[in-house]
């Protein structure tokens, strides 16, 4: 909730239903003092803690509450402006926007380094992931060579000498070789893209589902009808259908015991 003084100002008090977080009550160095205010801005409005439509506060009780210069505490606004998330008026308020309404790509890798391991966004990562993986396979079983296929067999192989822990860092080479192989810049830049965010956000954990042996068959399964050309990407996606719906069945369940 958001509730407004009386007064002329255009910067005129905010009281918000909203604090920085313990680490962002923290002194920040002055050299990253701007990113530290975005983070926390960005944090507050990715998790709807400040919420679509309303001014954020104003940037003389931002420099206060995080003990910054002004000039520092515009920077990190217009850094969120750059990202849709916020709109700026000269000499007026700022207003947060929706961020499900944001474009830029910046904003998921912001939102996914940000969020819970175990909530809504390794869900939709693993989601995004597995739908992603159908349409790569479909390219693939058509256009990679003979080497693609070969250097697809030793990482299943290292895979199951190394075991389950090796599991995320052999789905991101896994994938990565898929979609190079599938000769369509555009799909092995994005797919090499989202594979470094999942990292950085730790959550490299969300692109393996299955337990290590599922895991296992599933990608030897894939790669030997890869070999073949006999349907992998149909196979796959029946294997992960479990996985792909697990999720939303135990939320629609929820809803309903609720």
């Amino acid at each position: 909730m958001v509730t407004k003084r009386d007064g002329a100002d255009a910067e005129a008090a905010t009281t918000l239903d909203w604090t920085p977080t313990a680490a962002g009550t923290a002194t920040a160095t002055r050299t990253r003092a701007a990113d530290h205010v975005f983070m926390q801005l960005a944090g507050a409005i990715l998790r709807g803690q400040l919420g679509a439509n309303q001014p954020l506060p104003p940037e003389r009780d931002l420099a206060t509450r995080f003990d910054i210069s002004r000039v520092l505490v515009r920077e990190a606004i217009h850094r969120l402006k750059d990202l849709g998330l916020v709109r700026v008026k000269q000499g007026g308020q700022t207003t947060v926007l929706d961020p499900d309404d944001a474009t830029d790509p910046r904003v998921m890798a912001l939102a996914l380094e940000l969020a819970p391991p175990d909530g809504a966004a390794a869900r939709d990562l693993l989601e995004r992931h597995l739908a992603h993986s159908v349409t790569l396979l479909e390219l693939a079983e058509h256009r990679m060579v003979l080497g693609d296929v070969t250097a697809l067999e030793k990482l299943v192989a290292d895979y199951a000498q190394k075991g389950a822990a090796y599991g995320p860092t052999f789905a991101t080479e896994y994938w990565t070789a898929v979609a190079r192989s599938t000769k369509n810049k555009i799909l092995y830049r994005e797919t090499r893209w989202w594979m470094d965010i999942a990292k950085s956000a730790t959550l490299e954990r969300a692109l393996v589902p299955f337990d290590h042996a599922t895991t296992l068959a599933i990608y030897e399964q894939t790669t030997g009808r890869l070999r073949r050309r006999e349907g992998a990407s149909a196979y796959f996606l029946d294997a992960v259908r479990p996985a792909l719906h697990a999720s939303r069945d135990a939320e629609r369940g929820q809803s309903q015991r609720d």
